[in-house]
């Protein structure tokens, strides 16, 4: 099976650059950039004004190659703003724009928003549609007959989610190896942010692996991360066939069966499975 290889990175000048070529004509400028936004496009002038920098603009990048640009912008401590989304021509009708936006949804949550607001065109049906399927609620005190505004609550904020644990980082010393190493035993996918740290999805917590020289063990006192398999013995092999050391044979605990590994960082991780019948 081929890994798709899906990042989201801080834009650069040439990714903005290529970004100003799929917009031809005015009107399609105005749909995506609202109507402050000059055409023609010239890069050093549309990054002037819409306020572009590393901290405010993403790349969608798929294989390595520039899919989709948005921004994301602090308002305050509680709320960001997603803006002038778009997708590279020739990837528009394979999810890249949901893609995009789920991306920078969680980027918003993970950076401790609780609100992500948007303004788009009423004319601009296929983007409504699709806010609305990402849980956008249009605001009606707010929007007008042209512009529809539109807000979406983090409810990971919720008091009753107060004190649970929804989110584990570990360090890894090598990223690519990481990726390619839980891949491959459990079917982890992962989302890059930037060079130095990814997310993990599909994992059953969300979390993320950040670059470090540290390891996790037990014996330096790093908390115990333990993974499920329902067929201990197929994990155990495929963990040994992937690079991962076995550091604790398969054995019996309260409760079921489990063993430990490193994986190619040398960070621990136990694996258990119910006793078998």
């Amino acid at each position: 099976m081929t890994l798709a290889m899906t990042s989201i990175v801080p834009a650069s000048m040439a990714d903005l650059n290529s970004v100003s070529r799929w917009l031809t004509n005015a009107e399609a400028c105005r749909v995506w950039a609202g109507p402050r936004i000059s055409f023609p496009l010239q890069t050093a002038q549309l990054a002037a004004e819409m306020m572009f920098c590393p901290d405010n603009a993403y790349c969608l990048q798929r294989n390595g190659e520039l899919a989709g640009f948005g921004q994301l912008i602090k308002i305050n401590e509680d709320c960001y703003h997603l803006a002038r989304i778009i997708t590279n021509p020739e990837y528009r009708g394979q999810g890249v724009g949901r893609e995009l936006c789920s991306q920078l949804i969680t980027l918003a949550w993970q950076r401790g928003g609780s609100q992500l607001s948007l303004n788009v065109y009423r004319s601009n049906a296929r983007a409504v549609a699709l806010y609305q399927r990402l849980g956008f609620i249009a605001q009606a005190d707010q929007s007008d007959s042209d512009m529809v505004y539109m807000l979406l609550e983090n409810e990971d904020t919720n008091m009753a989610d107060t004190g649970k644990i929804n989110y584990l980082e570990m360090p890894a010393r090598d990223l690519a190896k990481t990726k390619a190493f839980f891949n491959t035993v459990f079917g982890w996918e992962f989302i890059d942010y930037g060079p130095e740290y990814m997310a993990i999805a599909n994992a059953g917590l969300d979390g993320g692996f950040f670059k470090s020289d540290k390891v996790a063990t037990t014996s330096n006192g790093s908390v115990l991360v333990v993974l499920y398999s329902h067929q201990l013995e197929i994990t155990l092999d495929k963990v040994t066939a992937a690079g991962g050391l076995i550091i604790q044979d398969i054995f019996a605990f309260p409760g079921g069966r489990r063993f430990h590994f490193t994986d190619p960082n040398g960070n621990e991780y136990a694996v258990w499975s119910e006793v078998a019948e």
